[in-house]
């Protein structure tokens, strides 16, 4: 048997390895608590997310930056950068759309396809985009995505 002088939780008995209860379901619970918060803000990013896809299909684009950008804290993914790009480009703050639209294709490769055309859009328009209707900003938006 292996023993510290001050009473090791953890003790070998005939080639045993046996834990004392109260330290491994101490360690337990700190696994479930890290895993319930993991959790927890896995949940919290989607909502973000999906709460700042849905303002920025409606137009409220300073709201969807708002919430891509608290979904920012916990987590970047290619997809909220390309959310704040979106928004960006709605406000008609191409130079912000572009650095989001970059970021982007830097932080993923799937991004790469379409993001370009969004960033040359932007340059394009930079200066004849601020006369431009809702609508007219919709139609880019398509053009884009083909």
């Amino acid at each position: 048997m292996i023993e510290n002088a001050n009473n090791s939780s953890t003790r070998v008995i005939n080639s045993h390895l046996y834990t004392d209860e109260s330290s491994t379901s101490d360690t337990q619970q700190q696994k479930l608590r890290r895993i319930r918060v993991s959790k927890e803000k896995v949940v919290l990013f989607e909502d973000l997310m999906e709460k700042g896809y849905e303002y920025r299909t409606n137009g409220k684009f300073k709201d969807g930056i708002n919430s891509f950008l608290k979904a920012m804290e916990i987590k970047t993914t290619g997809s909220l950068l390309k959310g704040l790009g979106y928004c960006y480009m709605g406000l008609k703050n191409f130079d912000e759309a572009i650095k989001f639209f970059e970021k982007a294709i830097e932080v993923s490769s799937y991004q790469k396809k379409m993001l370009p055309k969004y960033i040359e859009l932007c340059r394009m328009q930079k200066r004849s985009f601020n006369e431009c209707t809702q609508d007219e900003i919709n139609e880019i938006y398509l053009k884009a995505e083909k």
